[in-house]
């Protein structure tokens, strides 16, 4: 780290070739601009907190966004890489709580697999075969 109290932070999104960057953009457009440095400041801070956990949840998790990500596609995630509990046999906190709306497909049916689908694909492309 350099001697200064102050550290700048710089990086461009691109919207146009980016399907996840385009779905920041919009979010941190429809902010109050007095609000955007703050998100920033925060997301980037929550990704080094998930990164020091497990470096590979920042970038899984930036992979997963789009229109239909939810709180269970991100907790599945979270529980793919997290190391299992062996001292008790009891589900984390969340997996009992958490009830986010569950995806449909286009016909209307409810769809389980769907976040796991997109989650698999959007993966394939930081690990190729």
């Amino acid at each position: 780290m350099t001697n200064s109290s102050t550290r700048r932070v710089s990086f461009y999104l691109k919207p146009d070739h980016v399907k996840a960057e385009k779905i920041a953009c919009d979010l941190l457009d429809a902010l109050p601009a007095s609000e955007r440095a703050k998100m920033q400041r925060s997301a980037m801070l929550a990704g080094l907190a998930l990164m020091k956990q497990d470096a590979r949840l920042p970038g899984l998790l930036a992979e997963l966004l789009d229109e239909n990500t939810n709180i269970n596609s991100i907790l599945h995630i979270i529980d793919g890489v997290a190391p299992a509990d062996t001292t008790q046999n009891t589900a984390p906190l969340w997996r009992h709580t958490i009830n986010a709306p569950a995806r449909t497909s286009p016909a209307g049916e409810l769809d389980v697999n769907a976040g796991i689908r997109v989650m698999k694909n959007n993966a394939s492309g930081l690990f190729p075969d």
